[in-house]
């Protein structure tokens, strides 16, 4: 139980009388029926973008298709169309051509900022904020987060680079607008255990 006087818990009770989002509806193209022009509509991409921006495209709308965030309509057919939209523009970049690596992948610099995995807690993930505020320079998150009722292992705790925390936190930002806790909490823990590992390739800078 979270300690009824933690602000926390306050955030926790004001978070539970929050609805859903508005949803955006857009028609889908039959999958067939798809030109390119149609296909960079669908993703929201620019003509001539390159390979990672186009994923980077693919991702947000497909994101915005997914059941948890349109649990009262049926996208199967919208999420069809962009596939095949993203299929048909990514057969038009040549097979040689070298993929812009993550920052997940490759870090741009030491893993020193601090990060709790709100889906590893005790606690509602949309509290990730404040359980960022909470160890906020602790020596020990741990403990200082169970002092505040919330329960976490050692593996919840995270050091990133700053863009690696930059683009968990525009995840768990988009994560609040549209309510799509479970395929967020997917995409934050996959991106985090990407970033361990090839943090640990580094040598790393680790706060005592």
């Amino acid at each position: 139980m979270l300690d009824p006087k933690s602000p926390l818990q306050a955030a926790a009770i004001f978070l539970g009388g929050i609805g859903r989002s508005r949803r955006t509806r857009q028609k889908a193209v039959p999958a067939l029926a798809l030109s390119k022009g149609e296909a960079y509509r669908l993703l929201g991409a620019d003509q001539g973008c390159s390979r990672a921006e186009l994923r980077a495209a693919y991702m947000i709308r497909i994101r915005q298709l997914h059941p948890d965030v349109n649990p009262l309509r049926d996208t199967t057919e919208e999420a069809t169309a962009l596939n095949e939209a993203y299929a048909l523009l990514q057969e038009g970049f040549l097979t040689g051509e070298e993929e812009v690596p993550s920052v997940f992948d490759v870090p741009e610099a030491e893993p020193s900022e601090l990060f709790i995995n709100p889906f590893a807690c005790n606690t509602s993930p949309l509290l990730w904020r404040e359980l960022q505020e909470v160890v906020k320079g602790a020596d020990d998150p741990v403990s200082e987060l169970a002092a505040q009722g919330v329960y976490i292992r050692d593996s919840a705790v995270y050091y990133l680079t700053p863009c690696q925390l930059a683009a968990v936190t525009a995840d768990l930002e988009a994560m609040e607008d549209s309510m799509a806790v479970e395929l967020t909490s997917w995409l934050v823990s996959d991106c985090l255990m990407r970033a361990a590992r090839a943090n640990d390739r580094m040598p790393a800078q680790r706060r005592s």
